[in-house]
């Protein structure tokens, strides 16, 4: 018998003791919980993008196939990105978060070109993986009425007081 069980028997009301059918029904309502909060559980890893262990039941409701080429963390993260750009306003600080979000190796910057453009640049070398993420442009989060131009890497970002030191090929993307 467990402790709750042991509770629930302690809080029959006199009238009831006589009644079998009471004792059994509050014996039975604490194993009743203890399965409808396992079973709570379960439904919320389910759902979780870290814990899930079927990743593509979530990758089908936001609308993102697992392709056999994207390894599971990377898939993960790319599903993550993808519940960013469906739920964000489309932001700098959105569009900063859905890329730090998507591509976790390196520093990204977004550029506003102030003409209803922007671009990024990551502050490192992205793997070929992210790389072709950010060149498929449905990944890339944009505002209505933005062009997303480019994206270009820098081998390396060196910082000197407040201002930054880049190196690299602009062109990457």
């Amino acid at each position: 018998m467990t402790k709750l069980s042991e509770t629930a028997l302690r809080r029959i009301m006199p009238q009831d003791k006589a009644h079998e059918s009471n004792r059994k029904l509050l014996l039975l309502l604490p194993e009743l919980t203890n399965e409808i909060q396992e079973c709570a559980a379960d439904v919320r890893d389910i759902f979780s993008i870290t814990r899930s262990k079927n990743p593509a039941v979530i990758g089908n409701l936001v609308g993102v196939k697992q392709d056999a080429n994207i390894d599971d963390a990377t898939y993960r993260r790319l599903l993550r990105s993808k519940v960013i750009r469906n739920t964000s306003e489309c932001t700098i600080m959105d569009v900063e978060e859905f890329m730090i979000n998507l591509v976790s190796s390196v520093r990204v910057e977004v550029k506003d070109n102030q003409d209803m453009t922007f671009g990024l640049v990551f502050h490192g070398k992205l793997t070929d993986t992210e790389r072709d993420l950010v060149r498929s442009f449905r990944f890339v989060p944009t505002p209505a009425g933005v062009k997303f131009l480019k994206f270009s890497e820098t081998a390396i970002s060196v910082r000197c007081d407040k201002t930054f030191v880049r190196c690299g090929n602009v062109r990457a993307g």
